[in-house]
């Protein structure tokens, strides 16, 4: 931990980041979100997602990994290292890094990357998001109002990444996962949900900070 002036947190699990978020909701303290050590100033409770960094074992029959915020790049290939499965698009991103940056400020996943999606809530709320199932329902798929959005609606912290084969990759499986060259600018309908939530789960903006 480096000193600040403000509050600084590492929690060790989802249980304990909740409570530490909750109470920051009820006294309305903003929040600022890091996956290091960065600190803030004397107005904002920095969170570090550094120890959030649990990776499962291989899930082979429904082909998914399962990691949390804080794992770096680095554990993820180390993990596939040994698999039949493709290493991409891992192996495009820095080593050192957590891979919590690239879900939220990257613009690079997605939902359909996904089966699964953990979402700490500004208030506290752990929601589980997705489905393991093969068979899903048309419709907006509500993790990806979470995903490239530096953490403003909620903090994702655990994510189920589907796996393919090497011989699976084609040039548009590759380009799904192009960061975005421009900032995205979401759609009527897209903006409003966005804002609903926005208002729904953070009506006192804490998550208006975030680690750029």
């Amino acid at each position: 931990m480096q000193e600040s002036n403000g509050p600084f947190f590492a929690p060790d699990c989802f249980e304990e980041f909740s409570a530490l978020l909750s109470r920051c909701y009820e006294k309305k303290e903003r929040v600022q979100i890091t996956y290091g050590d960065t600190a803030a100033g004397p107005t904002v409770t920095t969170f570090s997602m550094k120890h959030l960094n649990n990776i499962s074992r291989i899930d082979k029959i429904n082909s998914r990994l399962t990691f949390q915020c804080g794992v770096r790049i680095s554990e993820i290939l180390a993990m596939l290292s040994d698999s039949v499965y493709s290493k991409f698009p891992f192996t495009r991103f820095t080593l050192s890094e957590s891979i919590g940056r690239y879900f939220t400020h990257k613009g690079v996943f997605h939902a359909d990357s996904l089966t699964s999606l953990k979402v700490i809530l500004p208030n506290g709320t752990l929601m589980s998001l997705g489905s393991h199932a093969f068979a899903s329902v048309s419709g907006y798929n509500a993790m990806d109002c979470f995903l490239g959005s530096k953490n403003v609606l909620g903090i994702p912290v655990e994510y189920s990444f589907r796996l393919v084969l090497p011989e699976q990759e084609n040039d548009a499986y590759r380009a799904r996962f192009e960061p975005d060259k421009t900032d995205h600018i979401p759609e009527p309908d897209e903006r409003k949900l966005i804002l609903k939530l926005k208002t729904l789960y953070d009506p006192v903006n804490i998550l208006n900070t975030f680690e750029l």
